[in-house]
């Protein structure tokens, strides 16, 4: 896009007030994942693939560590998600 492109036109039921707090929404949310993640990597000490690789050969506990390896895959597509932007 060069400097001189216009973006298209907002309806107008969208207001520059609604952008700045659907901004300040996502960047909650991806603040809110980035800790989940983090938790849990300070939780287990290992990365999530490393874990789930520990829990497939029962190195790991079972429980809660699958129901645990799925919240923390959820996060970790999901804050993955918020950089694709």
């Amino acid at each position: 896009m060069t400097l001189g492109a216009r973006l298209p036109a907002l309806p107008r039921n969208v207001t520059p007030r609604s952008v700045r707090i659907l901004q300040e929404n996502s960047t909650a949310r991806e603040a809110l994942l980035q800790q989940m993640v983090q938790g849990f990597e300070r939780k287990y000490g290992t990365s999530l693939e490393t874990f789930e690789g520990q829990l497939a050969r029962g190195q790991a506990p079972e429980h809660p560590g699958w129901e645990d390896s799925i919240e923390w895959r959820n996060a970790s597509e999901e804050l993955e998600q918020t950089h694709i932007r």
